[in-house]
């Protein structure tokens, strides 16, 4: 009788277990870093572009600058750091053919300088 007890008990403990759902495997830290960095990717990263400054147009608050390999426009950012000769400045102290290294983000498509130097 016990082991009869037993042997029903387990049969019904077996099958409540196979109707449970299994859940769901957690995903690992490197997917959802992936899953976060493709989305951020764009605006995070930082790039740099060294060149000469073709024009400053202060009231769009825009910068052009060209190198052997390019001619960039990149769009300043309000809080933007501008150092020239280790001074702190705004941009339309930029000068026009000054050498010039611009770090900038893509944001929305758009090149926005972060530091000017």
């Amino acid at each position: 009788m016990l082991v009869l007890a037993l042997v029903i008990a387990f049969a019904f403990t077996s099958m409540v277990v196979a109707q449970t759902a299994t859940p769901a495997k957690p995903e690992t830290k490197k997917q959802e870093s992936s899953k976060t960095t493709s989305a951020k990717t764009e605006a995070q990263k930082e790039e740099v572009f060294k060149g000469k400054v073709v024009s400053i147009d202060s009231v769009a608050n825009s910068i052009v600058v060209k190198n052997k390999k390019a001619e960039e426009t990149f769009q300043v950012d309000p809080k933007a750091k501008i150092v020239i000769s280790k001074k702190e400045c705004k941009l339309a102290d930029i000068k026009k053919d000054q050498k010039v290294t611009v770090k900038y983000k893509v944001e929305g498509g758009k090149k926005v300088a972060m530091v000017i130097n």
